[in-house]
């Protein structure tokens, strides 16, 4: 997938996006309240197989990449129960193509208690073929990190 390799700085770059907006309540929130902070850990599927230290109340953010209009997807298929989905978006690059441009996928997982689990994610074509598997071992709660 030569796209993926593309959407190495994209993904970054959106990563540290979805960080920000991960925290948000609603509109206007945070004219009541102020913005929300917090740490994150960002992975892409070029992490796949690694594993994911968490810290305290860090969040895990996942970026995968797809092309828009072609029907691809992924999907979350195995989440443990010490996390949390709490947001997911897809990104749209300022000036990518409507169909077959890169947009990138983002999971955001917060913490839900401590302990270790797999994440895994497919790419499934239209019909549900499954062209892809990214997974992650994730420690969440412990002390120091590591990933």
């Amino acid at each position: 997938m030569a796209t993926a390799l593309r959407l190495r700085w994209g993904a970054i770059v959106a990563g540290l996006l979805a960080c920000v907006l991960w925290c948000g309540e609603s509109p206007g929130a945070e004219e009541k309240q102020g913005p929300v902070t917090g740490t994150g850990v960002l992975v892409t599927q070029n992490e796949s197989g690694q594993t994911v230290t968490l810290a305290g109340k860090e969040h895990l953010v996942v970026t995968l990449g797809v092309n828009a209009g072609t029907g691809y997807h992924w999907k979350v298929t195995r989440q443990g129960k010490e996390l949390r989905l709490e947001r997911e978006f897809v990104i749209r690059p300022l000036n990518a193509t409507p169909i077959g441009g890169p947009r990138l996928v983002t999971f955001n997982f917060g913490p839900r208690e401590s302990g270790t689990c797999h994440l895994e994610f497919e790419l499934q074509a239209p019909g549900g073929k499954v062209e892809r598997t990214v997974k992650f071992t994730v420690e969440v709660g412990k002390s120091e990190r590591r990933h």
